[in-house]
């Protein structure tokens, strides 16, 4: 009985970020510009004491159909295993380009959930906030916050191969509007394990605009990670 709950729920799961996933396409009605764009990412990190771990990524993106370089981020992350189900990130990024930087100041806790030998569920909420510069004046920093929801459904197909799913909204923060989505995004990857120390993962990211004061965009990325 417990095996068929699980299973009945776990169908649930992926219909719904299925669902989720298609969204951008049930509302093609409306004037949006489009914009593909391209990120590599390389990572490098190094656990100690068990539970803890350190990280540096550095990501270059091109976008206008990946024929323009866009900009350079830098990521310093420190994590933590709480429990064997529950992480806490804590995450400094530098955004940058010709035009301007951001700094971004991160911290996340991600909750993993069993579903079966092959799968898993996470939940990952975190609260950002972004700024050019640290000055204090408003119209120079241009600050903001976004609390940002993960979900994601992962399944593991083999030793070396898993594949997943997510979705992920962003509530954005601003001095001068009231709280609201801004965007979400849609998320299919898979993941190739060569060894137990390195990793290569391929995703496909739709990114729509929920609210905005100019013309709604949607972006999609193809992404290629080595870790």
């Amino acid at each position: 009985m417990m095996n068929c709950i699980s299973h009945c729920y776990l169908k649930k799961i992926v219909f719904l970020l299925v669902a989720l996933f298609l969204f951008p396409s049930l509302s093609k009605s409306q004037v949006r510009e489009n914009d593909f764009a391209l990120w590599t990412w390389f990572q490098v990190e190094k656990k100690f004491q068990k539970k803890q771990y350190v990280e540096f990524q550095y990501q270059i993106r091109f976008n206008e159909n990946a024929s323009q370089f866009n900009r350079s981020n830098i990521y310093f992350i420190y994590g933590r295993n709480v429990r064997k189900n529950l992480n806490v990130e804590f995450l400094y990024q530098l955004n940058t380009n010709h035009k301007n930087d951001q700094h971004t100041l991160f911290v996340g806790f991600t909750y993993k959930q069993s579903m079966s030998y092959r799968s898993y569920l996470s939940f990952r909420t975190a609260v950002q906030n972004t700024h050019n510069y640290f000055t204090g004046d408003y119209k120079i920093d241009e600050p903001y916050n976004e609390w940002r929801n993960r979900l994601r459904f992962v399944y593991r197909i083999s030793s070396p191969f898993q594949v997943s799913l997510s979705v992920e909204p962003y509530l954005l923060f601003k001095p001068t509007a009231n709280p609201y989505f801004s965007r979400i995004r849609f998320v299919a990857q898979t993941t190739y394990k060569f060894n137990k120390y390195q990793n290569l993962s391929l995703f496909y990211l739709v990114q729509p605009d929920l609210v905005t004061t100019s013309t709604p965009k949607t972006n999609y990325v193809l992404g290629i990670t080595y870790h």
